[in-house]
């Protein structure tokens, strides 16, 4: 009868947090739409240089994004890319170069945020 009582308690208090949790999930999503009308339109990269466009609907300004260079799951260069004003309906072309002296066969990967 004791472990009956406890083992309601603790869902009673398993679904309360995860109320809480949907519910703050929620009004995280509302602050931050996922339509912002920005995106990376068109993305090219090599082992030695890339380039990207970045595409907004709106005024954009001060963004940063984070590039990484991959080869069987190692990091073998990082980048940020900063984006200081995106006119409203218009694009942004950014070149960089990799900095690694890695020419492996394989895939490689580049990841942006």
């Amino acid at each position: 009868m004791l472990k009956l009582l406890k083992m309601r308690l603790f869902l009673v208090f398993l679904i309360s947090f995860l109320l809480m949790l949907a519910f703050s999930g929620s009004s995280l999503a509302q602050e931050c739409p996922e339509d912002t009308g920005i995106g990376i339109t068109d993305f090219y990269s090599d082992i030695e240089s890339g380039d990207l466009t970045v595409y907004s609907a709106t005024e954009l300004e001060g963004m940063e994004l984070e590039l990484s260079l991959e080869h069987e799951g190692e990091v073998l260069d990082e980048k940020t890319l900063p984006v200081r004003r995106v006119a409203p309906g218009s694009n942004a072309i950014k070149v960089f170069e990799w900095d690694t002296d890695t020419r492996d066969d394989g895939r490689y990967t580049v990841d942006v945020r």
